[in-house]
């Protein structure tokens, strides 16, 4: 008699796909993570003794050297990760990346007219793109769980 892999507790053909995705998107992530923080880390290198995120001045070579690394990795991380997530996740990331597009094109303009008319200090421009990233993380959030 034929045992099947059902009958021994393995996974089948779909469980085994499903599990390498996962890995290959996990590694994905955690790559363009590993990035983040050695570029993270290098620029802080620089960093002076005032406050501010980002108060002294790169020198030249390396800020164009990051932007690369900035572009290709964006480019390619996206483009990987987008080959490798179903349908459903792809919808998910599609809302949340429209809805963090949304909040950018209302925010800096009105922040920027505020402003222009003695209303308000200039844009913090580090601020609007954290807060477009946290508008985009959490919708994404929201829609991944909300069932």
């Amino acid at each position: 008699m034929m045992v099947s892999p059902m009958d021994r507790n393995e996974p089948g053909a779909g469980e085994r796909a499903a599990r390498a995705r996962t890995r290959r998107i996990w590694l994905i992530i955690g790559s363009l993570g590993g990035l983040g923080f050695v570029a993270g880390f290098a620029t802080a290198m620089f960093e002076k003794d005032t406050p501010g995120m980002f108060p002294g001045a790169l020198p030249p070579a390396f800020a164009i050297a990051m932007s690369i690394v900035l572009v290709v990795a964006i480019l390619i991380g996206s483009w990987r990760y987008f080959v490798a997530i179903d349908e459903v996740e792809r919808q998910n990331n599609y809302i949340a990346s429209t809805w963090g597009l949304n909040f950018y094109l209302l925010a800096y303009p009105v922040w920027f007219l505020l402003w222009r008319g003695g209303l308000v200090a200039e844009p913090m421009h580090e601020t609007l793109f954290l807060a477009t990233v946290a508008v985009m993380m959490a919708v994404y959030l929201w829609t991944k769980f909300r069932n």
